[in-house]
């Protein structure tokens, strides 16, 4: 539908639509019809074809991310799916196994994510309409992400935060083998890059409490504070944040 909508645009006779003709296409453009009435149709249904696209795949998608984030959150430091660079996991392992008793993984995610963009190859979606589409994916994964962190005490913590950033280059390294960087999705990002940084940065000094307010730049200062509020040691080395740097940070 999408290249039959250009194809109209592109032969139409209208100068907006021929600016990158070759002489040749402009010869063979249409003289004596309008279909200005059938390209706002063809319009129409790729927009409503791409916005039932992108609801099929959130649905199938949301599940996976809010039904068990701390298995995701897990489960993606514990596992190397095909295809990954190999690295070592000592750090972010939290001692227990999700592999077969949680109802969804990160792996079913990235599968997940891999049959999406299948389709959208095999369908022959243009390069800048898939990226454009797994932004909007990135987005939901980011978003719901933070979102339950916000709510959850238990995963606000220092090791948390490195098993984040962890699953952070996980999704980035999916990217560059699909070759979708261009897509900007990793800036969809960014809020959870800056909630797995704040979970890991000192929290102490009038110092630590002035970077913090310059670099967590997409989080609100509401959203800060929660975490830090919510933030619970779960290692000896760890130590609560104090109520006064908590209003250093709000200053």
């Amino acid at each position: 539908t999408y290249h039959f909508l250009n194809c109209l645009k592109q032969y139409s006779g209208d100068e907006e639509f021929m600016k990158h003709n070759t002489p040749r296409q402009s010869k063979n453009c249409l003289r004596n019809f309008d279909l200005s009435e059938h390209r706002q149709i063809l319009s129409d249904l790729a927009i409503n074809i791409y916005h039932q696209f992108i609801s099929v795949m959130e649905d199938a998608l949301f599940p996976m991310i809010s039904m068990d984030l701390e298995s995701i959150l897990q489960g993606i430091s514990s596992m190397k799916p095909t295809g990954f660079r190999k690295r070592s996991n000592s750090v972010y392992e939290d001692g227990g196994d999700h592999g077969g008793s949680e109802p969804f993984s990160v792996t079913d995610i990235l599968q997940k994510l891999d049959a999406f963009h299948t389709s959208m190859v095999q369908h022959g979606m243009e390069p800048q309409l898939q990226g454009q589409v797994i932004r909007q994916l990135f987005f939901l994964i980011g978003a719901t992400s933070v979102n339950s962190i916000l709510l959850r005490k238990d995963l606000c913590s220092c090791r948390k935060g490195m098993q984040i950033r962890c699953n952070i280059s996980y999704l980035e390294e999916w990217l560059r083998e699909k070759d979708l960087q261009s897509s900007c999705a990793m800036e969809t990002l960014g809020p959870l890059s800056q909630v797995a940084w704040l979970l890991q940065v000192s929290k102490t000094t009038d110092e630590d409490a002035a970077e913090i307010k310059q670099r967590c730049s997409e989080l609100s200062p509401v959203q800060i504070v929660k975490i830090l509020n919510s933030y619970t040691p779960i290692d000896d080395f760890e130590k609560r944040v104090t109520p006064s740097f908590v209003r250093k940070v709000q200053v």
